[in-house]
Order: C-alpha cells, then sequence, then structure tokens
C-alpha cells in the first residue's frame, strides 16, 4: 500500500469494548495536534473548546466548539490547533470488533 510510510504503528489496547475514549488534552496556538499518519480504525474527534484544523488526504476543514469530526479508515490525516487553541475527546472504534457477522434469513424479507 502506498501509504505505508505514514501508518500509524503504536497499537491501541482496546480491552473488552471495541470502543476506546481519550480524555481531552489541550493545546496552545497553532501547535501540532497529531502528525500526518492514517490507520484502519474509525476516529472521531468532539471538539470541546477552540478550534483544529483537520487535513484529511487532500481536503482541509475547521471544527470548532461543539463539532464532530470523522477520520474514515485508511484515510491520511493530521491536525493543528488554530488561533485559540483547542482541545478535543477522540473516540477510536476498532473496526472488525464492530462488524457483525451474522447474515439476515429469507424470513426477514431481506433476500429473495
Amino acid at each position: 500500500m502506498a501509504l505505508d510510510a505514514n501508518k500509524e504503528l503504536t497499537p491501541v489496547l482496546y480491552g473488552e469494548s471495541a470502543v476506546k475514549i481519550l480524555k481531552p488534552i489541550a493545546f496552545s496556538k497553532n501547535a501540532p495536534c497529531f502528525r500526518m499518519h492514517w490507520h484502519e480504525r474509525i476516529e472521531l474527534l468532539y471538539v470541546v473548546s477552540g478550534s483544529i484544523s483537520i487535513r484529511l488526504n487532500n481536503s482541509e476543514v475547521a471544527a470548532r466548539a461543539g463539532s464532530l469530526a470523522v477520520i474514515p479508515p485508511e484515510k491520511i490525516h493530521m491536525g493543528t490547533a488554530l488561533e485559540e487553541g483547542t482541545a478535543y475527546y477522540t473516540i477510536m472504534f476498532d473496526v472488525s470488533s464492530c462488524l457483525l457477522y451474522t447474515s439476515p434469513s429469507p424470513r426477514d424479507g431481506l433476500l429473495s
């Protein structure tokens, strides 16, 4: 995969849940929040104060307090605090543990 140079190598330990929530950390004006990287999990960033610039592939968006940013799996991204700094929760989902491995039965009306 062409992204391998930026793959996040630090493992996330989920424990018994497929979801992990990190407490918010504050970043000062224009500080880098996270370097350019990608991973196989789904990540949500809930901004509690200030604002953050999130670069996702070739797009950039500002997320402000009260906003929720969604980082899909295998998308290269990075974040930088804006003028007023920022603090945000990181919510991570282990995709493989969230998948349901059951198939619908014909009586569910989903199969013909």
